[in-house]
């Protein structure tokens, strides 16, 4: 009824007088449908009727309206693997494919990503009535190297989340690890660890015999752990880094004291 609109009476609950569909509604413009691939046989048959035919019929009605509707369809499904497998018709999909544009995924063109994700903070922000965030470099490198099977869907949703419950103005790659689950191991480390060389120097008292192999081990353990954690103040986020647990960063940061 959504689609075609309803006549008074046809089934409980109906309003009085009836109500337009969207093709009614959409009459001399453009109507989008989202997902076509999921709609059902029986469904396909009647936008069929409409594409042919050019006009519908409202549920519980017994006369036709003629309508004029550009279609617009989009789905994520292989659509010609459906035809094969009978789970969509043939007709139907000849009739909407006139002019077929293909959008790859979001992890084919990554280039795409830091605009789509600085078009959709504004657009966040600007729904939630929040003071507009930005990304790091180091947070938009991190975006770029994910997958992405949700597409633009999944990165919105993302940022939506990060966005509400930051109380910064930027967004960092420790947010992302505490409160998002995109990240991966070997993402987090490639994109947070300066691709430059570094060193790290720790200094052992000497005094008239050289320490116990185990203090020299401590001390290097505190200084590496103290490091990661002016960097990266999260402990999971420091324990990922380094490639150990949360409570193993935990108890080293109660036991030296840090």
């Amino acid at each position: 009824s959504e689609l075609f609109g309803y006549e008074e009476g046809a089934y409980t609950g109906a309003v009085k007088g009836g109500r337009q569909g969207l093709f009614e509604q959409a009459n001399g413009g453009t109507l989008f449908l989202d997902e076509i691939g999921d709609i059902s046989l029986r469904l396909q048959v009647r936008l069929l009727r409409v594409l042919q035919e050019g006009s519908i019929r409202r549920v519980g009605g017994n006369k036709d309206i003629r309508v004029d509707v550009r279609i617009i369809a989009a789905t994520h499904r292989n659509l010609e693997e459906m035809i094969r497998s009978g789970e969509f018709r043939d007709d139907l999909y000849y009739r909407l494919n006139v002019i077929p544009l293909v959008i790859l995924p979001l992890r084919e063109r990554k280039e795409d990503i830091p605009l789509l994700a600085q078009h959709l903070i504004r657009k966040i922000c600007s729904k939630i009535q929040k003071p507009e965030v930005h990304l790091t470099k180091e947070s938009v490198e991190l975006l770029v190297t994910q997958k992405w099977p949700g597409n633009v869907r999944q990165l919105e949703n993302t940022l939506e989340r990060l966005i509400n419950l930051i109380d910064t103005t930027e967004i960092r790659p420790e947010h992302f690890w505490d409160w998002t689950d995109i990240i991966d191991h070997t993402a987090l480390k490639s994109s947070m660890i300066n691709k430059k060389q570094q060193t790290l120097q720790v200094n052992i008292p000497l005094c008239d015999e050289w320490p116990h192999l185990r203090d020299v081990v401590a001390n290097v353990e505190k200084e590496v752990i103290t490091s990661v954690l002016k960097k990266y103040p999260s402990s999971r986020l420091a324990g990922q880094v380094l490639g150990v647990s949360n409570t193993t960063i935990l108890n080293k940061i109660r036991e030296y004291k840090i």
